[in-house]
């Protein structure tokens, strides 16, 4: 129960998050929506779904749970690009056809692959018609904006890597302790913010102009403990020069 109540209102947020950046005239306020509700929500999102996976002995290869968790993941990319560049009818509509795509799924199921196909297209088609509803208000965020998007991304996932990798694993190797009770959750959540990671890597790195030379950089340091937050500071003592 506490993970279905946990499921919901997590939607609830993404949701939120969703609608705050629809109707946000400027930049400063749809980066506020990603990252106090679109974010948040989708990381709840995720770890109900992987408890409520193991608490029911169902496999999170299932095609639906597998797609739902693709399309929640491409709703959020949607929000994370209309939170840093110039508002557009992409962006919301890849934001409006994860969430509802995924939210279909969620409620009906589907094992067939043909009617998770037309799930998905359906959820397509109808956001794109409402996504052109939408004014196109504001312009793309600032340099530090987008940094200061990135640098949320980037300690959540560094923050997580140090849980599992400085924290769980030694209490569990040296006292037998574990933190998530052996479901498998911090590294679960992990995966998913590497994933994120990486979708706000490549959105910043465009927005920002960045080479090849410092997206690898960035790379490198998400895998390392640490590597996040030396990263950050690196690149705000670079910004501030």
């Amino acid at each position: 129960m506490l993970w279905r109540l946990l499921k919901f209102a997590s939607l609830a947020l993404l949701a939120a998050g969703l609608a705050g950046q629809l109707q946000a005239a400027d930049s400063e306020t749809r980066l506020r929506w990603f990252n106090r509700a679109a974010l948040p929500g989708f990381l709840g999102l995720s770890a109900a779904g992987w408890m409520m996976a193991k608490t029911l002995g169902v496999s999170m290869g299932e095609p639906w749970i597998s797609a739902t968790l693709l399309l929640s993941l491409l709703g959020l990319w949607g929000m994370l690009r209309s939170a840093v560049r110039a508002p557009s009818l992409l962006s919301p509509a890849l934001s409006m056809a994860g969430l509802l795509a995924s939210l279909s799924l969620m409620v009906l199921r589907p094992t067939d692959g043909v009617w998770i196909g037309v799930i998905i297209a359906l959820a397509a088609t109808l956001a794109a018609g409402l996504s052109a509803l939408f004014p196109k208000r504001g312009q793309a965020a600032s340099g530090p904006q987008v940094s200061r998007a990135f640098r949320v991304v980037a300690y959540a996932e560094g923050s997580s890597l140090l849980l599992m990798m400085a924290i769980n694993m030694p209490l569990k190797r040296l006292a037998g302790i574990s933190i998530d009770g052996d479901s498998g959750l911090i590294g679960w959540i992990h995966g998913v913010l590497v994933l994120i990671y990486m979708l706000s890597l490549a959105v910043t790195a465009r927005a920002q102009g960045w080479g090849v030379g410092r997206v690898i950089v960035a790379f490198v340091a998400s895998l390392v403990p640490g590597g996040a937050f030396v990263f950050e500071r690196w690149l705000a003592k670079r910004e501030a020069q």
